[in-house]
């Protein structure tokens, strides 16, 4: 499942090349800066390169950082460039320090001169090092159709597929790919922020080995609401149920992996100064597996602060 490197980038820039022929003196253009930089409490076995290694919680320090560019061919058009490194250092385990490099693009398009009815697309490709070494990296293919009821109503369907493929001398049979079908309805009861999000989704997994592949379902709830011109609060909650076609071989160990995973937290957001940002959240995450290895609860957080500075700006 492996796509060289060269190939990779070549293909990125090939996208950007082919989009960037739709920009004109007319269009509205802007490019801006967008930063994070904080704590996060998360797992850190996520790809079972050690199968005898229980998941666990760690702290993370995070820095993020992403350039973007728009173009708003028209009102029924636009596309988004953007490159995003992050970086995570976790406080008790030095070898899963990871960095990733992601390069996307999008576009969007009104199919209606009301704007009720619009498709997405989008195209990315990262990077992921760990520990210093090259540790895998993944293509993203993934459209969207979006259809506005009222003011108040909108609900979407969404397909996606990837492709992942792992540096085989950190990991051997974790290249997959995977499918995803979700759909989903927002709801905006006053003409404020506040809003309800319901994402309902299935996915499927074929790895090269049977204990990676999968077949899954989720329901994903969020929402939010202004409380102040520069404060909002929110809350998420998200159940994942997930099932492996294989045996996990850990050593003595030769059960089907079930997993369900809950997430559970609240939040707020503060604006302290102009495009900067303090972000809070707070709850509880698990995975209840039937595999002691990857069976985990407890405590999680987020905690950080959001920058997003405009570089250039075409006059409207």
């Amino acid at each position: 499942m492996r796509m060289p490197r060269r190939q990779s980038l070549a293909a990125m820039c090939v996208i950007a090349a082919a989009m960037g022929i739709a920009s004109t003196s007319e269009a509205r253009e802007r490019v801006w800066f967008w930063g994070l930089a904080g704590f996060e409490e998360k797992s850190i076995l996520t790809d079972d390169a050690v199968l005898d290694r229980r998941a666990e919680l760690d702290t993370a320090a995070v820095l993020e950082g992403a350039l973007r560019y728009e173009n708003r061919y028209d009102r029924q058009r636009r596309w988004r460039l953007e490159t995003n490194v992050r970086t995570e250092q976790f406080l008790n385990e030095d070898d899963y320090t990871n960095w990733r490099w992601r390069n996307r693009a999008e576009w969007r398009n009104f199919f209606d001169q009301d704007r009720n009815n619009e498709i997405r697309l989008r195209g990315e490709h990262e990077f992921r090092w760990r520990d210093g070494d090259e540790h895998s990296s993944r293509w993203r293919a993934r459209g969207e159709f979006r259809h506005r009821h009222d003011e108040q109503h909108l609900s979407f369907l969404v397909a996606q597929f990837s492709n992942r493929d792992y540096n085989e001398d950190i990991s051997t049979g974790n290249d997959h790919n995977r499918y995803l079908i979700e759909v989903g309805h927002e709801f905006t009861p006053h003409a404020d922020r506040t809003r309800l999000r319901l994402r309902v989704g299935h996915e499927w997994t074929e790895a090269d080995t049977d204990r990676k592949s999968s077949t899954g379902y989720y329901i994903d709830l969020h929402a939010r609401h202004p409380v102040g011109p520069r404060t909002e609060i929110f809350g998420r909650g998200r159940i994942h149920w997930r099932d492996y076609e294989g045996p996990f071989d850990a050593p003595g160990n030769l059960l089907f992996r079930e997993d369900e995973r809950v997430r559970l937290t609240g939040g707020a957001r503060y604006e302290f100064q102009e495009n900067m940002w303090l972000v809070g959240e707070a709850g509880y995450g698990a995975n209840n597996s039937n595999i002691v290895e990857r069976d985990y609860s407890g405590f999680i957080f987020r905690v950080g602060i959001e920058v997003e500075w405009d570089i250039w700006r075409s006059e409207d």
